[in-house]
């Protein structure tokens, strides 16, 4: 007389993995784990704290051995992204490292230097002056870790400017210059406005001899009623 049961139809090899990790205890009255391991290489059912355990290696190794028990989802509670990842991850995956906590669940710093090199490759002493020339000239080069808003929580509005950003920036280059100086040298100013911008403190003392040369420079940024005010 067969004890088998029922359900142990041909196909149940296959799809034993959900129902046994759910039935553990069932599956244990007829197998021992040496039956389990024979085919999944892992100690099944799996020890406790298994999922705050070192996992990710084996689940590298053989990440079909997890799929015949765990599905995409189970893995992207903990993690945040699919797993395994796709081929084109390593694309797309320094925005989503930014959270170093879910990486290192499977990676050491040693697996993101072999590419990177070093774990930070800004110079915070260098790069918060100067970060807004090299945005100009590989914004995709920023991209890569960084998302737009990254940019929008200091500069308040989206880089580039649009397209009639020229005409009208006078007025927000007058109240915050400090915001234009996050991406633009002086020298940037100088090469359309030819003079010193923002002016210096003692400007009003002696400007009359560079408007008098150059008027057309002057009305860049300021009306007559502006000149007529004083």
């Amino acid at each position: 007389m067969s004890v088998k049961p029922e359900d142990h139809t041909p196909e149940w090899l296959h799809k034993h993995g959900p129902k046994a990790h759910k039935r553990e205890k069932e599956c244990a009255k007829c197998h021992e784990p040496r039956n389990c391991f024979s085919c999944h290489g892992i100690q099944m059912p799996h020890p406790k704290a298994w999922d705050k355990a070192p996992h990710g290696p084996p689940a590298k190794e053989n990440p079909l051995a997890c799929n015949r028990c765990h599905r995409q989802r189970e893995c992207e509670i903990c993690h945040k992204t699919p797993m395994p990842h796709s081929t084109d991850y390593v694309m797309v995956h320094p925005r989503e490292s930014i959270d170093g906590e879910v990486c290192t669940t499977c990676h050491n710093q040693k697996f993101c230097q072999a590419c990177h090199e070093r774990s930070n490759p800004h110079d915070p002493r260098e790069w918060m002056p100067n970060h807004g020339v090299d945005a100009k000239q590989d914004d995709r080069g920023c991209m890569v870790c960084h998302h737009q808003e990254y940019c929008d929580n200091c500069h308040k509005n989206k880089n580039p400017h649009k397209v009639d950003y020229l005409a009208v920036h006078k007025q927000p280059a007058r109240t915050d210059p400090g915001v234009c100086n996050r991406c633009h040298e002086e020298q940037y100013c100088m090469d359309c406005h030819l003079v010193e911008t923002p002016h210096p403190e003692d400007w009003s003392d002696w400007h009359k001899q560079t408007a008098m040369k150059q008027k057309g420079v002057c009305v860049n940024c300021h009306d007559e009623s502006y000149c007529t005010a004083c």
